[in-house]
């Protein structure tokens, strides 16, 4: 306290899309230095809550927060190469679905069809989803950030070329503290899970193999893969001779698992 004021914390609102792999991400971020440093920045303001930081698949959070006069951040939970193809899409830069043998998009490589996100590769694939994916970026021009689950070495040139327009900050990987730099003790648990976790079990599995010798592969929370896609994966995943760690649903660990054992 200094003059007989005290110190002043900025106070945030962050709106998760309701889906795991959009709300671990979120959870994680206040945990943040990038959070800290933007705090700093807030510092003089006088309001109880000086912004919003919303999941983009929540577009309204941004349309609440200029309402009340507050500043607004989107965070995409997703790399900034796929943001930025939706982006284009959304935008109409390119005609869907998908003819051309290559599709030119700034700040990346030449990119076959096969390269898209799913829901762009097979349009139509899932209606829904797509219109989540794509209307994201709903009056987007008016944030004051747009915060990415990234890091600036990995997307280096996608980032660069999205901040020449847009006040992009790399924020991730948005894991525990424990897992990365170890800034808070303790900090391990990634938050909420829809599915019952076998962290035990897998961790002590992973202790027991060599460093860079496991393949992991996951589709996230929403794919849903045919039992023929599920099957080729599971022979192209037995083909490689490496060991491999697969994120399945139960059912279908049960059904795929009695075809390969």
């Amino acid at each position: 306290m200094e003059n007989g004021k005290a110190e002043y914390k900025a106070h945030y609102l962050i709106l998760p899309f309701p889906i795991q792999s959009h709300i671990n991400p979120v959870l994680q971020f206040p945990k943040t230095q990038t959070l800290e440093e933007l705090i700093q920045r807030l510092k003089s303001s006088c309001c109880p809550v000086d912004c919003i930081i919303y999941d983009p698949f929540l577009p309204w959070g941004l349309d609440l927060a200029k309402k009340l006069g507050l500043l607004g951040a989107a965070f995409f939970t997703q790399s900034c190469a796929v943001d930025h193809i939706y982006y284009h899409a959304y935008k109409g830069d390119f005609k869907l679905p998908l003819s051309e043998s290559e599709i030119l998009i700034p700040g990346l490589p030449p990119l076959k069809p096969s390269d898209m996100p799913s829901f762009l590769y097979v349009h139509c694939s899932y209606p829904p989803l797509f219109d989540i994916v794509v209307n994201q970026f709903q009056s987007i021009e008016k944030a004051d950030w747009l915060l990415f689950n990234t890091f600036h070495k990995l997307e280096e040139d996608v980032i660069d070329w999205m901040a020449k327009s847009s006040p992009v900050k790399a924020i991730g990987p948005t894991i525990p503290s424990m897992y990365l730099d170890k800034r808070l003790e303790d900090d391990r648990e990634y938050g909420l899970s829809v599915y019952k976790p076998m962290t035990g079990v897998c961790m002590e599995w992973l202790d027991k193999r060599e460093s860079e010798s496991v393949i992991y592969v996951s589709f996230g929370s929403m794919a849903q893969l045919r039992m023929e896609e599920m099957e080729e994966l599971a022979w192209g995943l037995k083909m490689t001779n490496k060991y491999f760690l697969w994120v399945v649903r139960s059912v279908r660990r049960v059904k795929t698992s009695r075809r390969f054992c």
